[in-house]
């Protein structure tokens, strides 16, 4: 919600693709920004299905699109911003393990090894599936060049919209 995180990379790339115009309203955390949503004194927002879908489920807050490329597995009835007329517009959130440079390469493959197992539990994808998440468990290689293609991507994004350091 706060500048430079996420739900503001969502929005601001929202705004770029679909050529609107739209005020960045920094907070603090997803609860204030829930309140003023429900409360209309701001119009949308952009939080992850999780933060959120308390409030869809009594019907305070209505979910219009997911930001990724493909529909959620657990959100099928809520088209992408994609589908919903914005072209080439995609924007996921993610979470992945990383180590410092030069950790020998079998620490690397055994804690890779590990995770990708882990995401292939029963319980864990259900969880997981109850926020909203997917599991992926790539590989290494996979990972890294994905984190260099958001970081191209984000770092023009950053460029311009003219985003600075607070």
């Amino acid at each position: 919600m706060g500048n430079g995180t996420a739900a503001h990379f969502t929005a601001e790339l929202f705004k770029v693709t679909a050529k609107v115009d739209m005020t960045h309203v920094p907070y603090k955390g997803v609860t204030q920004a829930v309140i003023d949503v429900i409360g209309g004194s701001v119009q949308v927002m952009f939080p992850s299905p999780a933060s959120a879908y308390a409030h869809v489920k009594t019907g305070q807050l209505r979910l219009l699109a997911v930001t990724t490329a493909e529909r959620s597995r657990a959100l099928q009835d809520v088209p992408t911003i994609r589908e919903s007329g914005v072209p080439g517009y995609e924007f996921s959130n993610w979470w992945g393990l990383l180590a410092p440079r030069g950790t020998p390469t079998n620490i690397v493959m055994r804690f890779n090894q590990g995770t990708r197992q882990l995401l292939q539990m029963k319980d864990v994808q259900a969880r997981l599936g109850g926020e909203s998440g997917e599991p992926v468990g790539s590989t290494p290689e996979y990972f890294h060049d994905f984190l260099r293609m958001g970081i191209d991507k984000y770092s023009k994004l950053v460029k311009q919209i003219g985003l600075k350091a607070d």
